[in-house]
């Protein structure tokens, strides 16, 4: 195969220069050193001597992963030799040379060491096309377990989870002592230990993103046991499998959590999400500093401990926790020091998943000085995510994003990235978001008016400006009160913002609560009348159908809102819903009076000065990118010599909300998660990035929905490939959206209690296995916080695996599967309707089936026929359709039915 033919089959993206560099022709032998390496020694030779040392070891087998010393900036540097290219590209061509002379076993060895910098630079995939040349050999070189690993890591990010997991299970099942022709020579049974704990860990980790978190912590533990139990610890595998451990821990119930904390002694702590923060710590202090890991274990640990915050009654111990949270998601922005880390993809999602929670955490805490720099930062956030979605490197890479890195880490009085544009330059306006709400950012859309006073007047925006609707705020003292009469005990003004802003962690609540389905319908027919294509940019015939006012600081409230706070109702109503105390259909109550999770005693007074300093600290006399941390545990204060250019700021807002309107660029949402075993749906606020319609063959459309590429900030897989699900008609239903989650969820758990019955069996592994895909719902919000859009997310699966309808809600079967497959399906079903003792039947079973039978079936989009009264789902065939499947399309049971004690009704 010629340079040209696999640079092409490499999937190498380059530029003219290095494409020309890579196929010039050179015919003078290889030095003394290298001379069975043909022309690629030439160039191998020119390399520093620790490069070329890495390959010579790579070529012995002498060890299966590359050691974690090796720096980037090893193969970034440029050549001694040929100093208008790099290293890496000296090594490309040794590996192109290589393989075209079919010096197969070096090329293999070349693709190791180029193995760890190609996935840091977003170029995993072309090790994935080499490993696959190199396959195709008809004497394949043993590939690296490195290689092989992440050929496993790349097919589970692309959504071929039945690739990942057959060439997982390949690797575990190589016989380190004797292997066979071609394979990996391990020096010692330690080596292979150490691979197979990393097989178990990624299998952990594909059941984490599957939601199947007690599965999942089983591996997790497994794999730990694994690394800790070498000749040397592997503390960065130990701290990779307690991350992902963490990950799992947050998610659990408490009656889950009790359940594994009897299994595993080493879970300690009294609520999951303690014992996920202290994995995560322990995971960060496994790490070396200003390292991707530990910046994501740190990111975990403040996540954990956010959601932990929330739950907090008391507002002391809330506001003690969120001080720590916030100190170890600023603990995680702090480890991203160089603009060339945040070239990559993966690190980029990490700094800005921290930023938005940091945002987050600041929402939730009392003192208007956070709640003000919380907006800030979330309008950072939400511009940073709509240009990582539309690029496909890392954010690095985008000089505008830089600045906007900058910009945040500057308002939150972090160290500015190395090496950034116009680093300087942003510092010199840093402090204006601690002067008064008068600022242009604030009055620029008309809810807060100037005066000459020191006092602003809140006005309704639906009266005609009569005096008796306007409500008076001074901004002074420091933190302005609220001043709604001359008798006036009500909360603090920041109390009234700090409701209005609030955003969820993924607790509790009832989704058909006011204050979750303000839906704009303009807006919703517009997203459903053009799903194929953007909206013109230019194009403002939607500008008129959102309030710009909601992008200011304040929510706009009603004069009737504010009365009732007066009254000492803190049910706000608003343009972003009511907070009011709702219960919902399982009687399991959501929120109470306070949207963060807690009721707000009658004692408490607001008084964040004297109570509740800012979690941010406003003082003048630190200096800029000093220590992050003050004595009292919060961050230092910005220096008297920055002030903050709001106009920049002010650029971000209008920009992100031309965006939203225009459905160019990211958007607030909602996340819906639902728990089948609470009863309860928990909503986590995101952001999301609607990308295009997938790709699917005419016949293979659903005749009801369209199927969307999809980005949201809180996917569980930061690299990985998801799709939404939109109903085609204008007028989209809540409930139907809902129900389809309700009934894919619902599945998830009858499918698990399938699993375990099946594992109990002798002969298990005659049957086919069967996975239902996790599902979730999604609100996408306006800048005012009213509904613009609905979608049900799951992830993307591609690969050989082939998307069957395998029976339907009435009567239809497919005969054309293999009988293994159709018989566990069948069971499954049967089971379901045995296991609800006749009141639940899951049918309409369809799914991606897997070339073999030993593989998963992934299935998705059930339905459910139920028995007594109402119906599940407008679907729903009621006994009807139970009936219809005992008689035509389950008429006998074979042997997994038998197997499993299934009784048929009589």
């Amino acid at each position: 195969m010629s340079r040209t033919e696999l640079i092409g089959q490499l999937g190498l993206s380059l530029s003219q220069s290095d494409t020309e560099f890579l196929l010039r022709i050179d015919d003078e032998p290889g030095p003394q050193d290298w001379e069975e390496a043909g022309n690629a020694g030439k160039w191998l030779t020119t390399l520093p001597r620790r490069l070329q040392t890495l390959v010579k070891s790579a070529i012995q087998q002498d060890w299966p992963f590359l050691p974690p010393d090796i720096k980037p900036d090893w193969l970034t540097s440029r050549n001694d030799s040929h100093p208008s290219v790099s290293q890496n590209l000296i090594l490309l061509k040794s590996l192109l040379l290589a393989l075209e002379n079919e010096k197969f076993s070096l090329a293999s060895a070349v693709a190791f060491v180029l193995d760890r910098f190609m996935y840091w630079y977003g170029g995993a995939k072309v090790i994935l096309n080499v490993v696959s040349v190199l396959a195709a050999c008809d004497q394949c070189p043993a590939i690296a377990p490195q290689m092989l690993i992440r050929k496993a890591r790349v097919l589970k990010d692309s959504g071929d989870l039945h690739g990942a997991v057959r060439v997982l299970h390949a690797i575990v099942a190589s016989d380190w002592n004797s292997p066979a022709p071609g394979s990996w020579q391990y020096k010692s049974k330690a080596q292979h230990d150490n691979v197979v704990a990393v097989c178990v860990q990624i299998e952990g980790q594909i059941l984490h993103n599957l939601g199947l978190w007690p599965e999942a912590i089983h591996l997790l533990v497994q794999s730990i046991t694994g690394f800790e139990s070498l000749p040397v610890k592997d503390d960065k595998g130990i701290s990779s499998s307690l991350g992902i451990l963490g990950k799992c821990l947050k998610q659990l119930s408490m009656k889950e959590y009790e359940e594994l904390r009897r299994r595993y002694p080493g879970l300690v702590q009294p609520h999951p999400c303690q014992e996920a923060y202290s994995k995560a710590v322990s995971a960060a202090q496994l790490c070396p500093p200003q390292n991707l890991f530990t910046a994501r274990h740190w990111l975990d640990a403040g996540e954990s401990l956010l959601r932990f915050a929330v739950q907090q009654n008391q507002f002391h111990m809330k506001h003690q926790v969120l001080d720590t949270a916030l100190s170890r998601l600023n603990e995680s922005l702090a480890q991203h020091q160089a603009v060339k880390g945040l070239q990559s993809r993966e690190q980029s999602f990490e700094f800005l998943k921290a930023l938005y929670l940091a945002s987050i955490a600041l929402m939730h805490s009392p003192n208007g000085h956070d709640t003000r720099l919380a907006w800030v930062l979330e309008e950072l956030s939400i511009a940073l995510y709509s240009i990582y979605c539309r690029n496909a490197e890392g954010l690095g890479k985008n000089p505008e994003a830089v600045r906007l890195c900058n910009m945040a880490l500057q308002f939150l009085n972090l160290p500015t990235l190395n090496g950034s544009p116009g680093g300087d330059e942003l510092s010199k306006t840093l402090q204006e978001l601690r002067v008064n709400p008068k600022h242009d950012l604030v009055k620029q859309h008309g809810n807060l008016q100037n005066t000459t006073g020191e006092e602003l007047y809140i006005s309704n925006p639906d009266n005609d400006g009569n005096a008796a609707d306007v409500v008076k705020v001074s901004v002074e003292p420091e933190i302005p009160k609220l001043i709604l009469g001359q008798d006036d005990k009500s909360k603090s003004h920041d109390n009234l913002v700090r409701l209005a802003q609030m955003r969820e962690v993924g607790l509790p609540a009832n989704p058909h609560s006011p204050r979750y389905t303000s839906i704009d319908h303009d807006l919703v027919r517009a997203a459903h009348q053009s799903s194929e294509t953007r909206q013109d940019p230019s194009d403002s015939s939607l500008s008129a159908k959102v309030d710009p006012a909601a992008t200011t600081l304040c929510s706009t409230y009603t004069i009737e809102a504010l009365r009732d706070l007066q009254r000492g109702d803190l049910s706000l109503s608003s343009n972003s819903g009511s907070a009011s105390a709702s219960t919902d259909s399982s009687g399991c109550s959501s929120r109470e009076t306070d949207t963060s999770g807690y009721t707000v005693p009658d004692e408490v007074e607001f008084s964040p000065i004297t109570q509740y300093r800012p979690l941010v600290d406003w003082g003048d006399h630190v200096p800029p990118n000093a220590s992050a941390h003050s004595q009292h545990g919060g961050l230092t204060s910005f220096s008297p010599n920055t002030h903050t250019n709001f106009h920049q700021v002010q650029q971000v807002v209008e920009d992100n909300y031309a965006n939203a309107v225009n459905k160019m660029g990211a958007s607030r949402a909602l996340l819906w998660q639902y728990d089948p075993l609470q009863k309860q749906w928990n909503p986590q606020s995101t952001l999301v990035f609607i990308g295009s319609l997938v790709d699917i063959p005419k016949h293979k459309k659903g005749k009801h929905r369209d199927t969307i590429h999809i980005q949201f900030l809180h996917q569980d897989e930061s690299l990985g490939r998801y799709v939404a699900k939109r109903y085609r008609k204008e007028n989209p239903i809540l409930e139907e959206y809902l129900q389809d989650v309700k009934s894919q969820m619902t599945a998830r758990f009858f499918v698990t209690l399938f699993n375990q019955r099946l594992q109990s069996l002798p002969n298990v592994d005659r049957f086919a296995k069967i996975q239902y895909l996790p599902a979730a719902h999604l609100q996408v919000l306006t800048p005012s916080g009213q509904i613009m859009d609905y979608l049900n997310v799951e992830p993307y699966l591609e690969g050989d695996s082939e998307f069957v309808k395998l029976t339907n809600n009435f009567d239809y079967v497919n005969t054309k599967v293999k009988s293994e497959m159709l018989e566990t399906v069948l069971a499954f079903t049967h089971f379901t309707y045995a296991v609800s003792q006749g009141q639940t039947m899951i049918v309409d079973l369809q799914g991606w089936v897997p070339r073999d039978t030993s593989d998963v079936l992934y299935l998705t989009d059930p339905q459910l026929n139920s028995s007594g009264d109402g119906k599940a789902s407008p679907f729903d065939q009621k006994e009807r359709g139970i009936e219809v499947f005992w008689k035509q399309v389950h008429p006998h049971c074979k042997q997994l039915c038998l197997d499993l004690h299934l009784q048929r009704p009589k």
